[in-house]
């Protein structure tokens, strides 16, 4: 009885899957894009004797020895994204973490991996909070959401109406911005 929704909702996971695929994994040959910042950026490939990555307003841009060499594309490039993350993702913490202090919340431990489900969560006893490194894809405003999220949890566990009203008081279109986080969830990939 439910086979037509069950087809559909299918459909819309393999084009998800297509998309996250195209922007993200299979993005690095030149004139392909790439989301970084909520932006699509095309790749170009570039021979030169440093090894480096430039981004702009419209390229992200791999300077290379060797342009042929896809895994080294991949190397290069990771290394650069690790480093993006590593500053966009404590800056996003750093605008809230003052508000969280004055309550006595340690500053956490931010620990960046891949999730399938979700984009991070927060483990209060371990004053840790994970973000998802897919978060370097999203737009700067959508990364504080989720670190304003995530800190939240350490004075509120749930989502009961205390925690949004907390998170509302710092971040008044929290909840708008929680929708527009979910339009990117066809980059959590496996």
């Amino acid at each position: 009885s439910n086979s037509e929704f069950i087809l559909s909702a299918l459909n819309k996971y393999r084009i998800e899957k297509a998309k996250a695929e195209c922007f993200v994994e299979n993005g690095l040959s030149e004139g392909n894009e790439i989301i970084l910042l909520g932006r699509r950026l095309k790749i170009r490939l570039i021979k030169a004797m440093e090894e480096r990555v430039v981004i702009d307003d419209k390229y992200v841009t791999l300077c290379l020895a060797d342009t042929e060499n896809y895994s080294n594309r991949l190397k290069i490039l990771e290394v650069e994204l690790n480093r993006m993350r590593e500053i966009f993702f404590k800056s996003a913490v750093d605008k809230f973490y003052p508000v969280f202090k004055s309550f006595g919340v340690e500053y956490p431990m931010i620990v960046i991996k891949n999730s399938v489900s979700r984009w991070g969560y927060c483990q209060p006893l371990r004053s840790t909070i994970m973000m998802n490194k897919q978060l370097i894809c999203v737009p700067e405003a959508l990364m504080d959401y989720l670190a304003l999220h995530e800190l939240t949890h350490f004075l509120y566990p749930n989502h009961s109406a205390e925690f949004w009203n907390f998170a509302e008081q710092l971040m008044p279109d929290c909840r708008a911005r929680r929708k527009d986080l979910q339009q990117y969830s066809f980059l959590l990939k496996n």
